[in-house]
């Protein structure tokens, strides 16, 4: 997978793990984040898979706080709800089929508490279950990298995302949790792109292009 940003000379060859860009010039790096949180990144960013451009704003996922973010959103959630419906259908439908009726047995019985009558809707189903159940995805981890790749994960499975844009990782995460985010993303086949305004003094292994001031490139690194 490859992407092409409008201030550099060539594309970057986006590989699993993270991907830094620098851009010192803070004008243009205020004006890249603003265009990415408003989904208007087109104009800055190409993304392409085989030489074949994708829509950036459906194949890919901007962080914009990295510390910040919601597991349990809603577009995500529909996706999982979807997926255990699915499993509940086709894996566990006997189960599911007693318990649905166990449900109306119970309706049916609540009704002779009362002097007088009601209706309920006896048409549930296996996606009706499950919300009833709520569901959410739990995460135990005290390790915040650990949380965020979780999060990455699920969105690639679920939503088709391949490529996740951050900021300032280098200002939430020290060194060593920069390495071990590097590393969790290539075991779990997750590109991260990392933009910062400011060019740290350690990125490890991982692969830099640097835009200064003058809007000049500077470096662009490859392992």
């Amino acid at each position: 997978m490859m992407i092409a940003y409008k201030y550099l000379s060539k594309p970057i060859n986006l590989k699993n793990g993270v991907y830094h860009l620098v851009i010192e010039n803070k004008s243009l790096f205020r004006k890249t984040l603003t265009a990415l949180s408003e989904k208007d990144g087109d104009d800055w960013f190409v993304i392409s898979e085989n030489f074949n451009p994708m829509d950036l704003n459906k194949t890919s996922f901007f962080a914009d706080n990295a510390l910040l973010f919601e597991m349990n959103n809603k577009k995500l959630m529909t996706k999982i709800y979807s997926d255990l419906t699915q499993r509940a259908n086709e894996v566990l439908y006997e189960e599911m089929m007693r318990l649905r009726s166990a449900i109306l047995n119970f309706a049916e019985k609540l009704s002779f508490e009362f002097d007088f009558d009601y209706i309920y809707d006896g048409d549930i189903d296996a996606s009706d279950i499950i919300k009833m159940l709520n569901f959410k995805v739990r995460n135990e981890s005290e390790e915040h990298g650990e949380s965020l790749m979780l999060f990455f994960s699920l969105l690639q499975k679920y939503l088709g995302i391949k490529l996740f844009i951050c900021c300032n990782l280098n200002t939430y995460f020290s060194d060593e949790e920069i390495s071990a985010l590097s590393l969790m993303a290539e075991s779990a086949n997750i590109s991260i792109l990392n933009i910062e305004s400011f060019l740290f003094n350690n990125y490890g292994k991982d692969r830099i292009s640097i835009i200064d001031k003058d809007l000049c490139e500077i470096i662009d690194s490859e392992p």
